[in-house]
């Protein structure tokens, strides 16, 4: 970061130095600090929303939002974390509207399923992860083994069990272990 911002002295907003705050907020959140992550992917956010104010709907943008969703899911604050995330996919859909099947799409929709569960509503979560195996399974051309689709149906699995729905569950849990005992 701080080689970055002797780099960019002359343009402190600079997408290199965002995208690196937003790195950084990743890595804080992988150590187990939400408030860390929080305060460094807001600060990249800040930096995005005014180099792409022309194109609000710039991807650099949706990452940013998806990851703060992500520390707020952490931090235990499923409100937050749901409008960073919904606002994330907006503008995934928007920018990615020619391929509408894309993984940046499939994953919001994943990190938004695990902010539903997380937020103790799986009927929400379901539906974020059937949309997000829709995805994954054009995106991959149904490669069961693909490790977006393998995880996408554990998170399935998961869903059911909250639910209570064990049948379901473990029906979905069987298809991620059969994908994951073929050699």
């Amino acid at each position: 970061l701080a080689i970055f911002e002797q780099a960019y002295k002359a343009t402190p907003n600079h997408p290199e130095i965002a995208k690196t705050l937003n790195n950084l907020g990743n890595t804080w959140l992988a150590l187990d600090n939400g408030r860390q992550a929080v305060s460094f992917c807001k600060h990249a956010l800040e930096i995005f929303e005014q180099v792409y104010q022309a194109t609000p709907m710039h991807p650099d943008i949706a990452k940013t939002l998806n990851n703060l969703g992500a520390a707020w899911k952490h931090l235990g604050d499923g409100d937050q974390a749901v409008s960073f995330c919904e606002r994330a996919l907006a503008i995934f859909e928007q920018a990615y509207k020619a391929t509408p099947n894309h993984p940046e799409i499939a994953h919001t929709l994943n990190n938004l399923g695990d902010v539903h569960g997380a937020s103790s509503c799986p009927e929400k979560a379901l539906e974020c992860y059937f949309q997000a195996l829709a995805e994954y399974l054009e995106i991959y051309r149904k490669n069961w083994e693909h490790p977006d689709i393998v995880a996408t149906v554990r998170h399935v699995a998961q869903a059911y069990k909250q639910l209570g729905q064990l049948g379901k569950a473990q029906y979905w849990q069987q298809i991620t272990d059969a994908s994951a005992t073929r050699p």
